[in-house]
């Protein structure tokens, strides 16, 4: 292996904000593997703005995306240029703890709510706020929002209490009464303004018609959920709106129907809606993560910085940034284009198991922990996950082709089938007789009409089954003694099974052995053919792209590569952290200026335009012979020199 390989390995797994990355990334993208969402978890980190003295409350940007307020605890509000990260202005005279505010639609001030119980406005200058109004009990203002016309304000108190204002027509606070038993936590208006939302510590959110609303306490729906519900959102092209508890929900607005529930995350204490609707940010604890509205799964990004949890946060009106507020006082301004994001890992312990789809659009990975996870590979990002199993350590998963369903083994006697939609058990058990944590590898032929189960008895066996359905196999059609790490798998026509150097007719009532040479070579180099694979040599981890190999990469050495799987030209591997890396070799090396004029034991390679150096760093003159161990440290020479032109 060449000091140059080591050099371009370093190159590609380098975090993709890092200084190195960008300066030679470009240059030898046509030679290196790509990481979709980066192989290092380090950042250049946020801008962080510091000036409150108490926990930040909450935060707004301005309608021009060019400022963002804040308020605190300790009762100012602070104006601040998103560029430098410098305030502008400190709004002064109050000494209430604000609660809540937001920006007018029409971008001249701001409004915000206190404990005191008043509602006041500012406008961005070293003026004192202007009180606008109170409800007469003075009861703390938790919540508020702007209609999209800005003409309309409602909010919501500690008490459960409704209150709204009319920037048009008076200037009076209209109490709508309690109509909730706990706290208003949120306050949101649907984008055509015609309905409100108002999310409580009562564990529900209840939707209410605008035009009725000062003439009936009777809501259009109630939305009930399990514990208080803290935040809530209404997307802005679709009608359905999202909910923060301990779970992640999305709700039909038209039916009232809930149509999504999250796995278990711990509180959502926020949630915003990008501009164009296409993500949700969520937030727990001190993290950020981001969600694709579409798939409902995790883009792979979690915003790391805060010290303390984060009490709000929003995106800039052109969605390129996030800022957040925290209880550590400060406010954190994300710069989604450029910010290299901490990977979604996805697993808390050793990934033991990892399986393509049969598109290779989908990954499946499992963990000793009996968490799985199904990964989006074209985005190499979460999809669903991690789903808990009662199998105990998983130790072999596969996807089932075209059943929309993984098989998982682990320590119970069965293989347990789940499904990819829901993540959920089907109740169907594949019951074997093996010994807990013997099976290694699960694999399904192309048509689902057979399932291969390899399992380590004192020696490796390989048993296949005939799938009549999938709730009673037939009995074992093969048991097969293989090698242990010998290579096995399904002919992409499913009538074969090839083992090392043999294949099997699975069409046969008894799987016959192909004995002619001609056909049974065709069908290896059709099963077995692959543009990538992967090795442990001299102490590293490596990828080879092509086959015979034309190129390799050794990964850093502080990721353990404890499974992998390969589709195509993707390869995914695992990590005894949790982690799952995407690899897309997507771009083979093609040297312009060589070509291979030998047979297999030897290559000669035709230089048109350079003298390029041997192992030694002697010159090898034009059209040089290379074999052997020479033939790889050349190659590997010519092809450094090749890339830089």
């Amino acid at each position: 292996m060449s000091v140059l390989q080591l050099y371009t390995s370093a190159v590609a797994f380098t975090s993709n904000n890092n200084l190195v990355s960008r300066h030679y990334a470009a240059a030898f993208k046509s030679v290196f593997p790509s990481i979709p969402r980066g192989f290092s978890g380090t950042q250049n980190g946020p801008l962080v703005l510091r000036g409150h003295r108490e926990a930040v409350t909450c935060v707004a940007y301005s309608v021009d995306g060019l400022g963002v307020v804040s308020g605190s605890k300790d009762g100012t509000l602070i104006l601040w240029d998103v560029e430098s990260g410098s305030q502008i202005t400190t709004m002064p005279g109050n000494s209430s703890p604000i609660q809540c505010l937001s920006y007018s639609p029409r971008g001249n001030f701001v409004v915000f709510g206190a404990e005191d119980g008043y509602i006041r406005k500012w406008d961005g200058t070293e003026s004192e706020a202007v009180e606008l109004g109170s409800l007469d009990m003075l009861e703390a203002i938790s919540s508020l929002s702007w209609s999209p016309s800005g003409l309309e304000l409602t909010g919501g108190t500690s008490s459960g209490s409704l209150w709204g204002l009319s920037m048009l027509f008076s200037s009076e606070v209209n109490d709508y009464g309690q109509v909730h038993s706990d706290a208003i936590n949120s306050i949101a208006y649907s984008p055509s303004g015609d309905t409100i939302a108002s999310a409580s510590s009562d564990c529900a959110i209840k939707l209410w018609h605008v035009d009725t609303l000062e003439r009936s306490s009777t809501p259009k729906f109630i939305l009930e959920h399990v514990s208080p519900v803290y935040c809530v959102a209404f997307s802005p092209n679709r009608p359905v709106l999202v909910s923060g508890t301990t779970y992640f929900h999305i709700w039909k607005v038209d039916t009232g129907e809930e149509i999504f529930r999250g796995v278990r995350e711990g509180i959502l204490r926020c949630l915003a809606y990008s501009p164009d609707g296409s993500q949700v940010i969520t937030t727990h604890g001190p993290d950020i993560r981001q969600r694709e509205t579409n798939t409902r799964s995790f883009t792979g990004s979690k915003f790391k910085g805060h010290t303390g949890d984060i009490t709000c946060v929003a995106y800039s009106p052109g969605g390129d940034f996030i800022v957040s507020g925290s209880e550590d006082r400060s406010l954190h301004l994300w710069n989604l284009c450029d910010a290299d994001l901490e990977r979604s890992v996805g697993h808390k312990t050793v990934v033991t198991s990892l399986s393509f789809s049969q598109d290779g659009k989908f990954v499946a990975s499992a963990a000793s922990d009996g968490t799985f996870c199904l990964w989006n590979a074209e985005k190499a990002v979460l999809r669903l996950g991690p789903i808990y199993t009662p199998l105990g350590k998983i130790t072999a998963i596969a996807y089932c082709p075209d059943k929309e369903l993984v098989a998982c083994a682990g320590e119970a006697d069965y293989v347990a089938l789940w499904s990819t939609k829901r993540g959920i058990d089907t109740g169907v058990k594949l019951p074997r007789r093996f010994e807990a944590t013997s099976v290694n590898r699960i694999t399904f032929s192309p048509n689902s009409a057979f399932i291969a189960v390899k399992a380590d008895l004192n020696e490796e066996v390989l048993f296949i089954w005939a799938i009549t359905n999938l709730g009673s196999p037939t009995p074992v059609k093969l048991a097969m003694r293989v090698n242990a790490n010998g290579k096995y798998a399904f002919h992409s026509s499913s009538k074969y099974i090839c083992i090392g150097d043999k294949a099997w007719n699975l069409q046969n009532s008894s799987p016959k052995l192909v004995s002619a040479e001609e056909e049974l070579q065709a069908i290896l180099l059709e099963t077995f053919h692959a543009e990538i694979s992967y090795k442990y040599d001299h102490g590293l981890d490596w990828i080879y792209i092509g086959d015979p190999p034309r190129q390799s990469f050794a990964l850093p050495s502080h990721f353990n590569v404890t499974c992998h799987a390969i589709h195509s030209r993707m390869a995914v591997l695992g990590g005894d952290d949790g982690n799952v890396v995407f690899i897309d070799c997507h771009k083979p090396v093609t040297l312009t200026g060589w070509r291979l004029v030998s047979d297999k034991s030897s290559l000669t390679l035709d230089v048109e335009a350079w003298t390029l150096p041997g192992p030694d760093g002697v010159s090898m003159g034009s059209s040089p012979t290379l074999n052997g161990d020479d033939l790889k440290v050349g190659y590997e020479t010519c092809q450094e020199r090749a890339s830089h032109g």
